[in-house]
């Protein structure tokens, strides 16, 4: 009996025009509020509920864009 391994399995390959998985809806759902609030003040919380993720999870995936310099942090303007 031969049996060769293939890797990756077969059962997990994805075609390149298979939809996101279920795994990948909480980023795009933060994607696109991000995207609408881009330029105004962020308020996590806010932009958690408006995206059905954690806070926490916002507050991972904006350092996310920031790390990835497809976003950045603009500190609030104090007079001197």
């Amino acid at each position: 009996m031969d049996c060769a391994p293939t890797w990756p399995p077969t059962s997990r390959r994805r075609s390149s025009t298979s939809p996101p998985s279920a795994d990948y809806a909480p980023f795009l759902r933060f994607i696109q509020t991000a995207a609408r609030l881009n330029g105004q003040l962020i308020n996590m919380q806010d932009v958690a509920l408006e995206a059905e993720v954690p806070r926490t999870s916002a507050i991972h995936y904006y350092s996310l864009l920031a790390d990835t310099m497809l976003g950045e942090y603009l500190p609030c303007w104090r007079p001197d």
